[in-house]
């Protein structure tokens, strides 16, 4: 077992790592691993190429760009500790934007049980 490089635990360790980020002491901080694709999987062979996709979202450019950098270096740091190989890529970059107060209100009071809009 010591001598596995599975790439799946490897991911599976980098999704906790996000949650844990993004859920504490982080102002408004959002991040998901919406999506990952074991490739080649079989019950019986180690995963050895694992993808996935990471969304994270702040009102905050600095906070988020801060994330970008800090998640970005987890990875790095699990996949190193585990001798995996791992590529980065930026698929997409948008600049947070702020909802309207008053359609914040709106969508509240329509929806009162996502009050955490």
């Amino acid at each position: 077992m010591n001598m596995r490089r599975d790439a799946l635990c490897a991911a599976a360790q980098f999704i906790l790592a996000v949650e844990e980020y993004a859920a504490h002491g982080k102002k408004n901080m959002v991040a998901t691993v919406g999506k990952i694709t074991v490739l080649n999987s079989a019950s019986n062979v180690i995963p050895g190429s694992v993808s996935c996709t990471l969304d994270i979202r702040n009102s905050d450019v600095q906070l988020l760009s801060d994330a970008y950098e800090i998640i970005n270096k987890l990875c790095e740091n699990i996949c190193h500790k585990r001798k995996i190989y791992f590529a980065w890529k930026l698929i997409q970059e948008s600049d947070p934007v702020v909802y309207n107060e008053k359609l914040r209100s709106l969508l509240s009071h329509s929806m009162p049980q996502m009050n955490w809009l």
